[in-house]
């Protein structure tokens, strides 16, 4: 018995003590992040696709371009949106969340500049970006006597996507591989089925309440699609930078999110950019 209470206390202290020197890395990384040149190569325009065929018919007979057309028409939400509106939202966030972050920010106007001075720096290209909508389908149940009640409803469906090339420019040692990324967020209508049973027939029955998506709901997405994209590229470099400055055959435990309001940092729980390099 303490024997094994030993070996936890062990275990639990080096467990910690692990912890501790990748934060103590993190701080460090952050105590020295200042004023890190970054260039953001922008899309020229934001796919706006319908995959949602909306009782099109004869639909699969069409050529692909006359099926995109007819989709795009067909439409409920992305024939409405100016695709200059979802790049302008993302950007603008994205670009304010880096400078906030410690980035000095440039972009295609001011390309010359930042590859005329010489410094470290990083470069940016978000290679593709699309707004795709769709209709998926969602199944309600619930069991009344040992029976079980299914209700199956269609439901839309909007996902923004994003794929972001991230390079170092300049780098006094080994440069950094090309990194590719990928990132989708998505909304969906609010359904919500209740079911109830009537006490005289034992008929089983359900009332629907549904709320669609609202266009003001998609331009929050890509606002806030942009600033969680900053952040997870800080995130990126920081763990990077904890990977590189751990003691020999040392491997870090966790991923970690600085949270530059609060200024503490916390275990990402969720995956922002998936790295399509690993």
């Amino acid at each position: 018995m303490q024997i094994r209470f030993i070996i936890t206390v062990l275990l639990s202290s080096i467990f910690f003590f692990s912890c501790n020197i990748e934060k103590k890395i993190a701080e460090e990384y952050v105590a020295k992040f200042d004023s890190v040149p970054i260039l953001i190569l922008e899309p020229e325009y934001c796919y706006m696709i319908n995959a949602n065929p909306n009782d099109i018919e004869n639909l699969e007979e069409k050529s692909q371009e006359v099926k995109d057309s007819l989709l795009y028409a067909n439409s409920n939400y992305v024939r409405f949106l100016e695709e200059s509106i979802i790049r302008y939202v993302y950007l603008d966030s994205f670009f304010i969340e880096l400078q906030n972050l410690g980035f000095v920010v440039y972009n295609s106007d001011s390309l010359a500049a930042f590859m005329t001075m010489g410094e470290h720096g990083y470069m940016i290209n978000i290679a593709q970006m699309q707004l795709l909508e769709s209709l998926e389908q969602k199944v309600f149940s619930e069991v009344f006597d040992s029976l079980e009640h299914f209700v199956e409803t269609s439901i839309n469906r909007i996902d923004f996507d994003v794929w972001i090339e991230l390079s170092e420019l300049n780098a006094e040692e080994n440069d950094m591989p090309m990194q590719l990324f990928y990132t989708s967020s998505s909304l969906y209508d609010e359904v919500n089925i209740r079911f109830h049973k009537k006490i005289l027939t034992q008929e089983v029955n359900y009332k629907k309440e549904y709320k669609p998506i609202e266009f003001t709901q998609i331009i929050s997405l890509t606002k806030q699609s942009g600033v969680s994209h900053a952040q997870a590229i800080f995130d990126f470099f920081l763990n990077q930078y904890i990977d590189n400055n751990l003691p020999d055959n040392r491997k870090r435990k966790y991923s970690y999110s600085y949270n530059r309001k609060d200024e503490v940092f916390e275990k990402s729980k969720k995956i922002i950019l998936k790295n399509m390099n690993d």
